[in-house]
């Protein structure tokens, strides 16, 4: 079964034949092991530069259970290890990353952008303490 997206109307799911690309279908599956590592890849990418806890946060994997996949990843060169100023955890960025020169960037984010879930990245990153407080009981909220 494949989901069929629709902003219209409900959900509509079908066969993957019917909604895959030919291309998609004839890839080989990836094992689990080799499933994971992509993640942790597509995670990197993503975050720029993360901790072993910041990347399996980024797709919801266990960090003991990827600990040993982003080792792997360093050693074949796809990670490069790195440190940041004030981090205690080692960091790691893609063999590809590039420092900008200069940064010009602004973004409005959306309380649920996935940017801002893995809470200790946040604070790490911009000594930002941040809650939705919906979400906190009313005698625990510090702004209503």
């Amino acid at each position: 079964m494949a989901a069929v997206f629709e902003t219209w109307r409900p959900r509509v799911y079908d066969i993957p034949e019917r909604v895959l690309p030919k291309k998609i279908l004839q890839m080989p599956t990836l094992s689990e092991t080799d499933a994971r590592k992509e993640l942790l890849v597509r995670a990197m990418r993503a975050q720029g530069v993360a901790t072993l806890p910041d990347l399996a946060d980024y797709f919801r994997q266990k960090p003991a259970v990827v600990k040993p996949l982003v080792c792997e990843l360093v050693e074949q060169g796809v990670l490069r290890e790195v440190s940041v100023d004030g981090w205690q955890d080692k960091a790691y960025v893609h063999r590809n990353a590039k420092l900008p020169k200069q940064l010009f960037a602004t973004a409005l984010l959306s309380p649920f952008d996935s940017l801002v879930w893995c809470r200790p990245r946040n604070e790490r990153l911009f000594d930002f303490h941040y809650r939705i407080e919906i979400y906190t009981p009313k005698e625990k909220r510090k702004f209503g």
